[in-house]
């Protein structure tokens, strides 16, 4: 017997151990009981049928369910390209309604998630698209769409890759554009600030303002996962003024912006720089101090509006005074300005300036000033290294002249040792000297028609030598002279004393004290050398013989 069948056995028996009792205290016949039992077991069939009838079609409904489960699992799975599910064979169909319910439960997790995260990107790149000013339409145009039912379009990790795809690009190009932006802003600032440019319109005032502010939350990958705990995009733009969306176009207008004020800065910088050497130059030779008049240069170093109409101004009052009041004194300062560029140059003041011409304008001496300072500047190493050989020829001159002195004798081993060393570098600095600026005059555009009064930087050289060996044998016979008088004299006094000296030898002392004067007068002239000037090309042979 099965468990269903004694079960029903031992509820029933009570009641029909009752029946049987209730039958016999009545005295039924035999042929009445059995008629009475016939027909409670019709009734207690009729029961049972119906209840098995019952038992049966919600088995069917249970199957149908389950089938209907196993299909929707089974394209949940291929929607979310997972594995099929296949549950464990042999359970009874109320666990296995069970199994599949818990798992398409989970299934309706993964793909809620899914739709969310696809509508979320979805949203942004047409935020995105929007603030960029790109077409929407075309930006989505390569993207998966949801089609005309969104809540049963179910997205696969391809559609949601290539929507992150697609908004990384979007966002990249959000931030390479909002760093432009920025970066124009603040240099258009800070420009306009260094040269007090005042806005012409509404659109620039916001710029300068400062109450230009784009900003936006981060719409990066690392945001967009897939979580339960994913917080929707904030797209937020603050006191961002029409003018100026964060497009192409407006980042050109802000370039050619900024280039404007860059050029309008240059040309102030340039202007101003140009005004104050002017202004300085015309105070200089008018001999202006800062402390003269209320006008002070160095509060005007700088290159906005102000500094240009201050700088302005005073120009044309230093012009003023130049072609009135003080057009003498400047003229006098151009010209001492003339002669010494012309020192510096090694030419001649009379013939480079014109100073013995009273009819010369300022204009005139301003222009042969220019060309002589353009002279100098274009050849200053060469003027440089000559009037280096000048001063190390006048220091050599120096020492020679102290070595003539006779107080050096008295000091052999310090000031006598000191100045002989002296002489000796000195020697051998002068040719170093004139070597390197022979090697300058040869790469000299120009070096060969290099003169100091009238001769080549050679003859100079050459010129200063023979002068030195000039004077340095007159001073020989000067001292040889000087001997012979003297001993001249010591006998001749001694003649005299004793009455022997004729009258015409008595003369001869004055006639020999006359010509030794002459003499080296006119030696002197002819040896000394010139410091104005210096010049070009010297060889080795003649500096070798000069030494």
């Amino acid at each position: 017997m099965t468990t269903l069948e004694v079960t029903l056995q031992t509820t029933m028996a009570p009641s029909l151990k009752e029946l049987g009792n209730i039958w016999d205290y009545i005295g039924y016949p035999e042929d009445q009981k059995t008629g009475k039992l016939n027909s409670l077991a019709d009734s207690l069939q009729r029961c049972l049928l119906e209840f098995i009838r019952t038992e049966n079609e919600y088995r069917i409904g249970l199957e149908s369910r389950i089938e209907s489960l196993k299909r929707k699992a089974a394209q949940v799975c291929q929607s979310l390209h997972l594995p099929p599910y296949f549950p464990p064979r042999g359970l009874p169909s109320l666990q296995l309604l069970t199994q599949l319910e818990q798992h398409i439960a989970q299934y309706e997790v993964e793909i809620t998630a899914r739709q969310g995260s696809f509508n979320q990107r979805l949203q942004a790149i047409k935020d995105l698209s929007g603030r960029l000013g790109l077409d929407v339409d075309a930006q989505l145009q390569s993207l998966p769409s949801p089609g005309a039912n969104p809540d049963e379009f179910i997205p696969s990790e391809q559609d949601l890759n290539k929507m992150q795809r697609k908004l990384d690009e979007l966002q990249a190009r959000h931030d390479q554009m909002l760093a432009s932006f920025t970066n124009f802003c603040q240099d258009i600032r800070r420009i306009a600030t260094d040269i007090e440019y005042l806005p012409e319109t509404a659109a620039e005032a916001a710029i300068l303002s400062d109450s230009t502010q784009y900003s936006m939350a981060s719409t990066s990958s690392k945001s967009l996962n897939n979580n339960n705990n994913e917080k929707p995009l904030s797209l937020t733009e603050s006191a961002a003024p029409a003018a100026w969306p964060l497009t192409d176009s407006s980042l050109s207008e802000l370039a050619a912006w900024r280039l404007r004020l860059v050029k309008h800065k240059a040309m102030l910088v340039g202007t101003c720089d140009e005004l104050r050497a002017q202004v300085a130059l015309l105070r200089q030779r008018l001999r202006l101090g800062d402390e003269d008049d209320e006008f002070q240069l160095s509060r005007h170093q700088g290159y906005r509006p102000s500094d240009l109409a201050a700088l302005q101004s005073e120009l044309a009052r230093c012009q003023n005074l130049r072609d009135g009041p003080m057009a003498s004194a400047y003229a006098a300062s151009l010209r001492r300005e003339a002669a010494e560029l012309a020192a510096l140059c090694f030419a001649s003041i009379g013939d480079v300036v014109g100073a013995g011409d009273p009819g010369l304008t300022n204009e005139a001496l301003e222009a042969r000033v220019e060309q002589l300072r353009n002279r100098y500047e274009s050849s200053r190493e060469l003027y440089d290294t000559v009037r280096l050989y000048q001063l190390t020829w006048e220091a050599y001159l120096d020492v020679e002249q102290r070595m003539k002195d006779p107080s050096i004798f008295s000091n052999r081993g310090g000031i006598l040792l000191k100045t002989e060393k002296e002489k000796k570098h000195l020697l051998k600095e002068l040719p170093r000297v004139e070597a390197r600026v022979a090697e300058q005059l040869r790469a000299c555009r120009g070096g060969d028609r290099f003169k100091i009064d009238g001769r080549s930087f050679e003859e100079h050289v050459q010129h200063l030598w023979d002068g030195f060996k000039a004077e340095r044998e007159a001073a020989k016979a000067n001292r040889r002279v000087g001997r012979v008088s003297m001993a001249g004299s010591s006998s001749d006094l001694s003649l005299h004393q004793s009455g022997q000296l004729p009258a015409a030898a008595q003369a001869t002392p004055a006639a020999n004290h006359h010509q030794q004067h002459q003499q080296p007068i006119s030696m002197q002239h002819s040896a000394a050398p010139s410091r104005k000037s210096l010049a070009p090309a010297v060889t080795a042979g003649n500096t070798s013989k000069r030494w």
